[in-house]
């Protein structure tokens, strides 16, 4: 039921640290013929991949977290390896065959493999995703043992790791926008979305995460999206990149179509010209001008409230 895959170099670049670039699970053929059955196969394959991945990283990294009782886990032949940089395998005929396959590679390349797989199963089906294929992913999504998993790999100290991490965020919230999991899942995501990748000095991971807000805020609805992901961002106490994000979620939103509530708009946009970070001014005059396209009144009302300085900002001047 399944195209068959091939390997090759991700475009993003890999961290000089570990030496050379890890092979991406890619796509054969013009479409892709998943079945329910399959998707499944693939979501178990992942978890047990993750999951023992997870069990081997220290408590304080983990979060404290541990396999619950009960829970199922890979055994270590699934994904132990030798350190060497072997060639990949050939390419195996299903997707679940494609995760198991890569057991030549170490445990991090591994869950690499397995959150590449999985993302690119995600933006290669058109979305919406069928309900069968969709139910699936939700089901996966609904139990807290996965999204303690998630959690804890978006906060991963390997570049790679966190980096696929919140590709693979960035992919399930748009392709289950109508499932009432997604709604359910955000909080605990958004929160340590917000605290771990976006909070990040690696600037790779930190650009991965604001992506991934982006696409969050999208995928959820106008009044869930701007408490949970946009308020702590445009928050004085925010940090430069959380702000960056901000501006780009809220613009994001405008682009959508989304009628934004004037007051805290203006707010943010005052907030985000008054910032230190070049950047974020910037975005915030984009921001605006954003508005006054879809709200000349609106806009206006807001531009003439605003002092000097900051309309001469709006302007260019």
């Amino acid at each position: 039921a399944a195209r068959r895959l091939s390997h090759r170099s991700p475009a993003t670049p890999s961290s000089p640290s570990f030496g050379h670039a890890v092979p991406t699970l890619c796509w054969e053929g013009p479409e892709v013929e998943l079945t329910a059955h399959l998707a499944a196969c693939l979501l178990n394959q992942t978890s047990l991949i993750l999951g023992a991945y997870v069990d081997t990283l220290p408590a304080k990294q983990a979060g404290g977290h541990r396999a619950a009782p009960g829970t199922p886990t890979a055994t270590s032949s699934t994904i132990t390896a030798p350190s060497s940089t072997t060639a990949s395998p050939c390419p195996p005929p299903t997707l679940g065959d494609a995760i198991a396959s890569v057991s030549a590679l170490s445990r991090w390349e591994t869950v690499v493999h397995a959150l590449a797989t999985l993302t690119l199963a995600l933006t290669t089906l058109q979305l919406p995703l069928e309900p069968s294929y969709a139910s699936s992913f939700s089901a996966w999504l609904a139990d807290n043992h996965t999204r303690l998993l998630l959690t804890t790999l978006l906060i991963d100290q390997r570049t790679q790791v966190a980096t696929s991490s919140c590709h693979l965020v960035g992919a399930l919230f748009p392709a289950l926008r109508d499932s009432k999991t997604i709604r359910v899942a955000a909080p605990m995501i958004v929160h340590v979305l917000l605290s771990g990748p976006l909070a990040s000095r690696n600037a790779v991971v930190a650009s991965a995460a604001r992506e991934t807000l982006v696409q969050v805020v999208l995928s959820l609805p106008l009044a869930l999206s701007l408490r949970l992901a946009v308020a702590p961002c445009t928050k004085s106490s925010a940090r430069p990149a959380q702000r960056a994000a901000g501006a780009s979620a809220l613009l994001n939103l405008l682009r959508a179509g989304h009628q934004l509530p004037s007051k805290p708009l203006s707010a943010s946009i005052r907030r985000f010209l008054g910032d230190s970070d070049p950047a974020v001014r910037q975005s915030a005059k984009e921001l605006f001008d954003q508005w006054i396209a879809v709200d000349p009144a609106g806009a206006e009302r807001a531009r003439d409230a605003m002092g000097v300085r900051e309309r001469k900002m709006l302007r260019g001047d």
